[in-house]
């Protein structure tokens, strides 16, 4: 039985100046409990035969837990337990903060992480989808405790949560199971979710940007332009569309790049599902003087794919 728990509001809800406030939030979920500290958490959930996962999207923070299923009344008590009470205690906050910090570090000299980061700033601008959902080092910096107690406080309600539970069990042995472990939450009935900063995708304007890392062992070539809202009625077409592109070993992008040509281990379109206009993303890393050539593939079978009809096989 998979388990999970999310609260309406992820990384489109931080502040400017404090982003990744949302992600560091939904990690430290799993740092204490008013009855449990971290060690211990860990310890409950091997002991029902699975890990928590916590973290934040664009649009929701989760928790969630892959268990047995003669244990998910047990592991729905443990999912409850760090949601409504955790101790996001100061010395494990700044424990997270520096892990989190020393593993962006990392990442941002990797060059697909830096071309996707640069990709989205130049297409969504300084609205929230601009920026890394995960923050800066220099961000993460300038998140206090007391601003991830003031950010629970604002969120974790239950009129903004869900309880997901799937698999062999019977829906009303779940709702019995999600009563018990959360009917007791107090808070108010009424939804009342933070105010959701309006994204304003500027106009699509052709750009080549070089970012120059003369250490990189490969060049990473991303091609970003706005995509769809989830809500969109025309977003299941496109997302079949996207299949096509980019979406699989057979796909157009990944049989003109790899198969025919060798020039990446594989190439990807992909067509993000969040709240608000979200990114149509298509990647590669390839050598180094085959970067321009991959970018040309992809901008090429971008624009022909609203034109070449699509082969019902395909």
């Amino acid at each position: 039985v998979s388990i999970v728990v999310a609260i309406d509001h992820g990384a489109a809800s931080d502040r400017p100046g404090h982003r990744g406030q949302a992600n560091f939030l939904a990690s430290l979920l799993t740092r204490g409990t008013a009855r449990r500290g971290a060690e211990q958490i860990a310890a409950d959930a091997e002991a029902l035969g699975g890990e928590i996962a916590a973290g934040a999207d664009w649009d929701a923070m989760t928790l969630s837990l892959t268990v047995p299923r003669t244990r998910s009344a047990v592991a729905l008590a443990l999912l409850a337990d760090l949601a409504r009470e955790p101790a996001l205690a100061a010395a494990e906050a700044d424990r997270l903060r520096a892990e989190l910090r020393a593993d962006l570090a990392v990442r941002l000299r990797e060059p697909g992480t830096l071309a996707a980061a640069v990709a989205s700033r130049l297409v969504f601008g300084a609205s929230p989808y601009g920026g890394l959902l995960s923050g800066t080092p220099r961000s993460l910096g300038r998140i206090a405790t007391i601003d991830l107690r003031d950010f629970y406080a604002a969120t974790f309600r239950p009129a903004n949560a869900v309880v997901a539970v799937a698999g062999d069990i019977a829906a009303e042995e779940a709702l019995a199971q999600a009563e018990a472990a959360f009917g007791s939450w107090e808070g108010s009935r009424r939804r009342t979710p933070l105010p959701r900063p309006r994204l304003v995708v500027p106009p699509v304007v052709r750009r080549v940007v070089l970012v120059d890392l003369p250490d990189a062992g490969q060049a990473a070539v991303t091609v970003v332009r706005p995509g769809l809202a989830r809500a969109d009625r025309a977003y299941p077409a496109a997302l079949l569309a996207n299949g096509v592109l980019g979406g699989g070993f057979s796909s157009r992008l990944n049989l003109e790049i790899r198969i025919r040509r060798g020039l990446a281990y594989g190439a990807f379109s992909d067509l993000a599902g969040r709240a608000g206009t979200g990114p149509l993303t298509l990647g590669a890393q390839t050598r180094d003087d085959a970067a321009a050539r991959v970018a040309g593939l992809m901008v090429a079978a971008l624009e022909r794919l609203p034109l070449d009809p699509i082969p019902a096989e395909e």
